[in-house]
């Protein structure tokens, strides 16, 4: 292997090892904030669910309602995801399947169980349903960055950090300076004596 070939492989394996604390700090900070409770508004009537301007990173929102079980159908309620022109937006941006697992919410000493997730909507976009009484009151959650899978975005980054330090440390260890170099095989460092 030729020196330069060396010192690029080096200098990869020491940006594994700084890159390494910098993700573990992310995945850290993503678990604290799943860890807290989302902050959650209660919808005024049953019809119409204003969305939240989206960040610059995107995000999601959840609908709650009250329910026997998280993840009902947004179609079984009568939902659909309207533009704030007043088009109808795709009805794969609203997913039930997303909260299944999701625990329910304490507001105003009742309890709401997540009914579907809300993603990818344009700015002043609305939801509107028509059969929603039956699990009246609504509730919106606050944006998430990460929506439902943010326990597995904080797992995939402390993965990455243990990942980035072993690779990097194993990396840094193998192309160090050899200390016995050879004519026909020098090493990277200085040149040889003699």
């Amino acid at each position: 292997m030729r020196c330069r070939q060396v010192r690029v492989l080096r200098a990869g394996a020491l940006l594994l090892l700084l890159a390494s604390p910098l993700l573990a700090a992310l995945g850290v900070l993503v678990a604290v904030d799943a860890a807290r409770p989302p902050a959650v508004r209660l919808v005024e009537g049953n019809e119409e669910v204003a969305l939240p301007d989206r960040p610059l990173l995107g995000g999601s929102v959840v609908v709650l309602g009250r329910a026997e079980r998280a993840g009902v159908p947004a179609r079984d309620l009568g939902c659909r995801l309207v533009a704030a022109t007043g088009a109808e937006q795709s009805a794969a941006r609203l997913s039930h399947l997303a909260v299944l697992a999701a625990d329910p919410v304490q507001v105003g000493g009742r309890r709401l169980q997540p009914l579907f997730q809300v993603s990818r909507w344009t700015d002043g976009s609305r939801v509107l349903c028509t059969d929603a009484a039956e699990v009246a009151p609504l509730a919106v959650t606050e944006v998430s960055t990460f929506g439902t899978t943010t326990w597995v975005v904080a797992g995939a980054a402390l993965a990455g950090a243990v990942l980035f330090a072993v690779v990097g440390a194993v990396g840094w260890l193998l192309l160090r300076d050899r200390p016995a170099p050879t004519r026909s095989q020098p090493w990277c460092g200085p040149p040889p004596a003699g």
